[in-house]
């Protein structure tokens, strides 16, 4: 792009500008002194990071020779090798499971680190990869939450990736326990030395599934002669 950095018709080039970069566009910028000046940050805003190798303003030869030789190594370049993401989520996140990516693979360091290795990316055709993977929030607070702490890239080429910053929506609702009220207590008693004695508990009742019920027996006054069950 060759441009003063002035905007003198239409909107604010900035937006037009990420979405580009987003989309992949790789932006150069040759600042060129206007009639109305220029505009050094308008230029840098809208170029790819970083500025010293996408961006030379009111150059001279030397410094158009650089920048041409930047741009053919960038378009001919044959993808990415060697290809190493570090990702660290945030104390308030941790990672549940990492699906297989499409290219490389993925390693869980710990609960909250990840790294995916891609031996070669691009390099004989256009090409992308995807890693999908769950977290969990474990936080005790709600908000906006910020879910990476960092995420980091490197590879054989000194490529530069730009990553997305995913935030969510926490709403941490208080857990409320409802108990049941304890059973009364009924004691047993069977007087004298008989066979047998029917005992009748009232109403037992078990609202929640897994309850145990549980019986204290004491045996007093065994008597003589006879088996005691």
């Amino acid at each position: 792009m060759f441009t003063d950095g002035k905007t003198t018709e239409g909107g604010d080039a900035s937006p037009a500008a990420a979405a580009a970069r987003a989309a992949g566009i790789v932006i150069y910028v040759i600042g060129l002194l206007g009639a109305n000046g220029i505009d050094v940050d308008a230029i840098n805003d809208w170029a790819t990071d970083p500025d010293s190798s996408h961006v030379v303003i009111t150059p001279d030869e030397e410094d158009l020779e650089k920048l041409f030789a930047d741009l053919s190594a960038d378009i001919s370049k044959p993808g990415a090798t060697k290809i190493v993401i570090d990702e660290k989520l945030n104390d308030d996140f941790e990672i549940v499971d990492i699906s297989a990516p499409t290219k490389g693979t993925a390693t869980k360091i710990s609960s909250t680190e990840l790294q995916w290795k891609i031996d070669a990316l691009g390099v004989t055709a256009n090409e992308g990869a995807l890693l999908t993977f769950t977290v969990r929030h474990i936080g005790t607070d709600s908000g906006s939450k910020q879910v990476n702490k960092s995420v980091t890239y490197s590879d054989k080429e000194g490529n530069h990736v730009t990553f997305p910053d995913p935030h969510v929506d926490v709403d941490c609702e208080k857990n409320v326990v409802v108990t049941e009220r304890c059973p009364r207590p009924v004691s047993v008693t069977a007087e004298g030395c008989k066979d047998a004695d029917l005992i009748d508990l009232g109403d037992t009742y078990l609202e929640s599934q897994g309850r145990i019920v549980q019986f204290n027996v004491t045996v007093k006054n065994v008597c003589r002669g006879k088996r005691v069950a």
